[in-house]
This record gives C-alpha cells, structure tokens and sequence, in this order.
C-alpha cells in the first residue's frame, strides 16, 4: 500500500475514548509529544451523547457515574457540572408487590461467603457449595447478572476479589449512582484539547520491537513512535481486527481470549409527560424485557416529557436484536406497560441502542468468566516498554466502567513516563 504520509512522535495513542484522552492529557502535562488515532469522526469511544432527537440528551452509551468517590468526579468538579444521584428504586418482589432496591451495593454480606472459589467456578456454583439458593441471592448479586452476564457464566473468584478490592478501596458497586445533567460527554470536554486527535484513522498493523512502533491505518497513513498506548475495546481485540507484527506474546493472547464481552441493549422511549411514579428513578420488574427502567431525563428542568430507558442485558439483549429494532422497542414497551399496569401508554419517540454491530467496539464491556480474573492485570501488562495498554479492561478493580477507563489512562501514562525517563 502506497504511504500516505508519516509522523514521528514520543507517543501514539490509539483511540479516543475516555482511557485514551486521560492518558494523552497526563502525557503532554509531562511535555511527552503525543499524537491520539481514532477510528471514527468523533472523540469519547462507547460514551456517545445524542441529541438530535429531543431537547433532552439520549445516552446512547455510558451514561451514570457509578459511585460518589469515582475518579472522573475530577472532572465533574472541573467544570462544575451538575449531576443527579440516582434516587429511590423499585423492584417486583416475588409476591408480585413493589419493594425498595435503592441501596443495591449496600446489601451485601460478606460473611456469607465462607471459603474462597476455585478458579473454573462460576458465580452459581461457587454460591452452591455454601447452599445459597438464587431466591437468597444478595441484591447486589443480582445487579451483576443484569448488568452483564448470567451468573453462571461469571466467574466466582474475579467477582470475589473485586466486591473485597471495592469495599477495601471505597464504594461497593451499586451504593451511588449519577447522572451528569445535560450529558455525559461534557465529562471528556476538558481532555479533548490535550493531543492532536487524527480522527477517521482506524488502525489496521502495528508493527513493533523494543525500538519503537510503526502503525499503519486502513487509509494507508503511517504513523512512527517511540511507543504507543492501545485502548481498544476487548471486541476489537478478540476479533483479531488489528494485527501485531511479531505476533504478541502467548500471555498477552492468552489473556486477550479469556475476557468475555457483554451484550447490553438500551431502549429509549420520549413520553411527553410523567410515566414513573413520583419519586421513583428506577424499576426493576424481571418478569419483563427489558427488566429495567430509569427515567434518563430526571433533572433536566427545560424538558417537559420523561425518557424512560430500558436496559437489557445478557440473554434478554440477545433476544432483542434477534428481533430487530421494530419487535425490540414493541417487547420493550410490552414490558413497561405490564410494569406500571398503564396499557395505553404510548410514547412519542423510541430508539434501539447497541454496540454489537458497531466495527470499532463489537460489543458493550468486558466481564470476567470463569478463570478470567488475572485477565485485566495480563493485559495491562507493558510489553518490551514499547506496547503499552489501557482501557476498562485493564482495570483490574472497576473494569467495565468509565472511570475505570479513566484510572487505565493515568496508569498507562506513568508507566510509560517512567519507560521514556
């Protein structure tokens, strides 16, 4: 192929998106020349704020900042953005009445876990050995399997090591959430500016050795550094979409192939008034599909409907893009209608949201199956002091979350400051 042109660099970042940006900004604090390649004409990778279809942003990836001690609110203070906690949330209890779910994170007991898993344990029959039924199953537990994955295709001993790692480091998962009021990628604003982004360059080769790097894209421009941070999603990378010449090591590969990644679908349905009752941000109704609902447009005072979005995740977002947007949004608005017991409701606009499809994700996050738990701390791990890694993935405490891309970013920058020194 024809070379386009070439630039040499201290660093090559590659992708835009939140683990990326944190990692430029902390490279060119530290004078490092730095250049960021994105595959698509848009910075911010799986957080993608819409709004063309309402006056009210449409989230259609992340979305919450997921606890009050998360490393983005940093930026939130930055730029003294308002957010909303999350308030009170309803789930169907079994016998068919409404309960309070609010404190997800906060029913836990670890004393219920009497022994360690085994690696090859899944969630199910790890929680088996003890003689937990799923009816006892803590909330928090079941917050896991409609955020990702079945329970039995997590593994048991990385969801141990991260509810510890959480409740030892702050939080635990689920306690607080938030929504950053007018969207979620004012958060990325002020990093945007901190690198030069070469926007449409989808990387196709990166050649390396323990001298630097060479990176081709698929528009046949090449790039030349001293050493690059790679921030593809863990899709792209099982995918093999980017080829590495020498291949990488077996560690790496070996890694790469253990993540699991999850099929999230978000459905966003306009209401042009309120539809939840009042006071209540969530409901959980598992009977249906999507299982759960939360009003997206809270707090926006210059929007006079409501947004409710569902989320579905695991088997019940396979079954709704085996459907098809038509049949999906129909299920979805099946399910909603059942919850609230309104059969009329109709609303004014409705949208299907997932990544599966998207070439430069190919799927939501990463979750961690069975012997999977030393996957992120693997991948993360430099090679040669020239490949360097970042991303949700890599986090080996908030994997699959924002600001666990933003903690990769920052660990993947000093790591190669040091590297450069």
């Amino acid at each position: 192929m024809m070379n386009i042109s070439a630039h040499e660099t201290d660093v090559i970042v590659v992708g835009a998106g939140m683990a990326g940006l944190k990692a430029a900004f902390d490279l060119r604090a530290a004078t490092l020349s730095t250049v960021i390649l994105e595959a698509r004409d848009r910075a911010g990778g799986r957080i993608h704020t819409d709004r063309t279809v309402a006056n009210v942003p449409i989230e259609r990836g992340a979305e919450l900042i997921h606890t009050s001690d998360a490393e983005t609110w940093e930026l939130v203070r930055r730029q003294h953005l308002k957010t909303h906690a999350v308030g009170a949330q309803s789930i169907r209890l079994a016998t068919g009445q409404w309960g309070n779910a609010t404190h997800i994170g906060g029913d836990f007991d670890e004393s219920l876990l009497t022994h360690e898993p085994a690696p090859h344990e899944d969630i199910v029959t790890y929680l088996a050995t003890m003689n937990i039924e799923r009816a006892d199953y803590p909330m928090l537990l079941r917050l896991f399997e409609l955020d990702s994955e079945r329970l039995d295709r997590l593994g048991a001993l990385a969801m141990v090591n991260r509810l510890t790692g959480q409740a030892e480091n702050g939080e635990p998962y689920g306690e607080h959430d938030y929504w950053v009021l007018g969207g979620y990628d004012q958060l990325f604003a002020p990093l945007v500016e901190s690198a030069p982004i070469h926007y449409n360059q989808a990387v196709k080769q990166v050649e390396w050795s323990a001298h630097g790097v060479r990176i081709t894209t698929q528009q046949g421009v090449i790039y030349t550094a001293r050493t690059v941070i790679l921030t593809l999603p863990i899709g792209v990378l099982k995918a093999g979409h980017v080829r590495f010449t020498p291949e990488l090591p077996p560690a790496k590969q070996k890694a790469i192939a253990h993540f699991g990644v999850s099929d999230i679908v978000k459905l966003a349905y306009i209401f042009a008034g309120e539809t939840l009752p009042r006071k209540v941000d969530v409901i959980i109704d598992e009977r249906g599909n999507p299982p759960i609902f939360w009003n997206s447009s809270v707090g926006n005072r210059h929007f006079s409907g409501e947004m409710l979005v569902g989320w579905a995740a695991g088997d019940n977002a396979r079954e709704l893009i085996r459907l098809g947007e038509t049949e999906a949004l129909a299920l979805g608005l099946k399910s909603l209608r059942s919850a609230l017991d309104q059969p009329d409701l109709m609303p004014l606009h409705a949208r299907m949201i997932h990544w599966n499809d998207d070439p430069f994700t190919l799927g939501a996050y990463s979750y961690l199956p069975p012997l999977a738990e030393n996957a992120p701390s693997a991948l993360a791990a430099p090679i040669d002091n020239v490949l360097f890694w970042a991303g949700e993935a890599t986090d080996t405490l908030w994997y699959s979350t924002v600001h666990g891309a933003y903690r990769s970013g920052a660990r993947a920058a000093a790591q190669v400051r040091a590297a450069l020194r």
